[in-house]
């Protein structure tokens, strides 16, 4: 498999993972979940791994040297272990949350503190987001920022 195939179908496979920690506890696992719900997970590293798939896929469009992509999956598989972390954290959380919620076990004070724990969770998904967002913004030029924007606007246009 060349390169250029690999790495988007890992960004992907890292995708499926933060789409699984996202899944909303009252929603049937299906690989996912609705988005938004209380219990929901970070959705910016979803945004983040999602952006540095588009990339890869946008490379030629917006004129990605090598050394560029190479520094873009560097940025991402630094990130990379504590994304798994978080999403395994996230998904023991959400299924203690279940558990402590269930009507014939209904533990308010274990909900109460496993949602604040969950809070935690999603606030540590929001900065790491982030930062993995603004490293990987940081490798591109002002004008490939600009154009990337506008491919993103074009295709919102579109709905793709």
């Amino acid at each position: 498999m060349t390169k250029t195939l690999m790495i988007p179908s890992l960004l992907l496979g890292l995708l499926a993972i933060a789409a699984t920690a996202q899944a909303n506890p009252f929603h049937r696992d299906h690989g996912g979940g609705f988005r938004g719900g209380p219990m929901s997970g970070p959705t910016e590293i979803g945004r983040v791994l999602h952006l540095a798939g588009r990339l890869e896929a946008v490379a030629e469009e917006i004129g990605l040297s090598e050394a560029q992509r190479d520094e873009i999956h560097a940025v991402v598989d630094q990130a990379r272990p504590e994304l798994r972390d978080l999403a395994r954290e996230m998904r023991g959380n959400r299924d203690a949350l279940r558990g402590a919620s269930a009507p014939e076990s209904y533990d308010q004070t274990a909900v109460a503190e496993l949602a604040a724990a969950q809070g935690d969770l999603i606030a540590r998904g929001i900065v790491l987001g982030a930062q993995v967002r603004h490293d990987v913004l940081a490798v591109l030029s002002l004008e490939q920022r600009e154009q990337l924007q506008a491919l993103r606007a074009e295709r919102r246009r579109f709905g793709r």
